[in-house]
């Protein structure tokens, strides 16, 4: 290792890590740095994108008695689609045969969900004579769908799949730390995501936003305000920001069943900032630093924080390599971390700077950790000794730089630890710093 590399790794060690401020504002540009691939390491995107299957029913004809229904020339005409015995009531997104007879030339059929506005627009394409085409198709609530011809021609539709969502339960049973992975947490499987183009801020108390993919950043300058079953992707930006800012002053924020990443990794672009608000099962990953907490009451349960976005060269620390943390805390009391997986940073799994001010009251219990120099690091700082840390029931990995580091704290700060193990089985002892 280079004597710069050993200076940067025990100024990392030894918790002096300065963090910038979230800027105001920030103009788009490109990132300059180039990130270093991890193992294993894809590029950016969604790791619980919403997935579905389609199971197959016997084919059955369901609209267009005898030669079918009707279709003027540029005219818009609804149609129920009877339901097939085989396809669950509430199934609204079908797998159909759509054939059209009768056509003089070529031409297209659209088909879009009846009382939206061409929600799930299919176009079905067809030429002269007879054309059969299969298709995916979203119906009404009460079957109801849509359709507009180019041409004169009659159409008969017969079901032969649907899709099944295989939701996460309201209730979901929890897993144990080491088996969280994309399955356990972000959207569940089979979520219908709505696209928000750009950032979206949110102002009004009570606010639930439910079902988006959200292509910028989120604001949150309002309290009791619900996130969920949501992907969070951000945009390309040349100066520190955060996928969510829950930094304004808002109380009591819950983000649940959300993943969140860069769709623009670049070493500026971070998780989420701020006090006062409780993660469940989000995943979040390609960032540099998932969570930075910057006050009081946080709650993190049952998430993911992993794939941390790393450069040789950040711009951030003046070339020299990033400094990144699955969790950084510079004040705050009432801090809650339980059943997380943590891993892939280079810094530390979990930062405490005290940068801010006095840090307090902090449960650690029942996670899963590996990474980082040490993967706890404690640092007092000018503002003395920490009280009120509790570790308990944590599993750690041993791939830190320093050996079997799990916990590096000055002396001078107590804590309540017991049953915190390593994978290996090797006796586990907290590190002095």
């Amino acid at each position: 290792m280079s004597p710069r590399r050993v200076l940067v790794a025990a100024l990392t060690v030894l918790g002096l890590v300065a963090i910038p401020a979230l800027p105001a504002s920030a103009s788009p540009a490109a990132a300059s740095a180039s990130p270093v691939a991890q193992a294993p390491l894809a590029a950016a995107g969604p790791l619980a994108a919403a997935s579905s299957s389609w199971p197959r029913v016997k084919q059955k004809k369901t609209a267009g008695n005898g030669a079918g229904f009707v279709l003027k020339a540029k005219k818009t005409r609804t149609v129920k689609i009877k339901r097939h015995a085989s396809v669950p009531a509430r199934a609204s997104h079908l797998l159909v045969k759509i054939k059209v007879t009768r056509s003089k030339g070529s031409g297209y059929v659209k088909v879009w969900a009846n009382g939206t506005t061409k929600g799930g627009l299919k176009k079905v394409r067809y030429g002269k004579g007879t054309t059969v085409k299969t298709v995916k198709i979203k119906t009404s609530g009460t079957g109801r769908v849509k359709f507009k011809s180019t041409r004169g021609v009659r159409v008969k539709v017969y079901t032969i799949g649907y899709e099944r969502t295989a939701t996460r339960s309201a209730t979901p049973s929890r897993v144990g730390a080491a088996s969280i992975n994309g399955k356990t947490t972000g959207v569940p499987a089979g979520t219908r995501l709505k696209v928000h183009k750009g950032d979206l801020t949110i102002t009004k108390n009570g606010t639930v936003i439910d079902g988006l993919d959200i292509r910028g950043f989120v604001r949150i300058k309002a309290s009791d305000v619900t996130i969920k079953n949501s992907v969070i992707r951000g945009r390309a930006y040349n100066k520190d920001m955060h996928l969510v800012q829950a930094s304004t002053g808002g109380k009591r924020i819950t983000i649940t069943d959300t993943e969140m990443y860069s769709a623009n990794p670049s070493p500026y672009i971070k998780g989420i900032v701020g006090a006062d608000f409780t993660l469940k099962r989000v995943n979040i990953h390609d960032v540099v630093d998932q969570v930075s907490i910057i006050g009081d009451n946080v709650t993190i349960e049952d998430s993911w924080l992993h794939r941390n976005l790393y450069y040789l060269k950040d711009p951030n620390y003046n070339g020299t390599p990033t400094h990144d943390d699955n969790i950084q805390i510079s004040i705050g009391k009432n801090l809650r971390f339980v059943n997380n997986r943590m891993e892939s940073t280079h810094n530390a799994a979990v930062m405490i700077t005290q940068d801010r001010g006095h840090v307090r009251d902090v449960t650690f219990a029942r996670n899963w950790v590996n990474g980082g120099a040490c993967s706890v690091n404690i640092a007092e700082k000018k503002y003395g000794p920490l009280s009120g840390l509790k570790f308990t029931d944590n599993t750690f990995g041993t791939s830190t730089r320093l050996a079997r580091c799990a916990i590096l704290k000055p002396t001078s700060t107590p804590m309540t630890q017991s049953g915190n193990t390593f994978t290996d089985g090797h006796p586990f002892k907290v590190s002095r710093g």
